[in-house]
């Protein structure tokens, strides 16, 4: 007898804990049907963390030099022999630039760091 109930407990919520996620589920979709955003509660936190910061992240010094230097039109070759790194790590540095100023090319990080007056021609 004991048995019995301690079975059909163990049923019964393993039956209602599927059925609640069915049901979240469905309420997913049909949110997502009308247009609106549905996200799961890790991927809600680690965005909320993460929008914690107060504007862009500047620039380091050495990104400076380099941003520098590709406003005076020189080539990556032209860069890592001036400032003695690899040619690669001053592609690291340009993407770096890249995507801190939200550039999509070196021209307009140029640009766009004149205008902040991050760096002068």
């Amino acid at each position: 007898m004991v048995f019995h109930r301690l079975a059909f407990r163990y049923l019964y919520y393993t039956i209602c804990s599927a059925l609640y996620r069915h049901v979240e589920l469905l309420a997913a979709i049909r949110s997502v049907h009308q247009g609106q955003t549905q996200l799961s509660p890790a991927v809600a936190t680690r965005l909320v963390a993460g929008g914690r910061r107060c504007g862009p992240e500047p620039l380091t010094p050495h990104e400076l030099e380099v941003l520098t230097l590709i406003g005076q039109g020189h080539s990556n070759g032209e860069i890592a022999a001036a400032l003695t790194i690899a040619q690669c790590t001053v592609k690291v540095h340009v993407q770096n630039i890249l995507g801190k100023l939200g550039a999509a090319n070196r021209t307009e990080a140029v640009s766009i760091a004149v205008r902040q007056k991050l760096i002068s021609l």
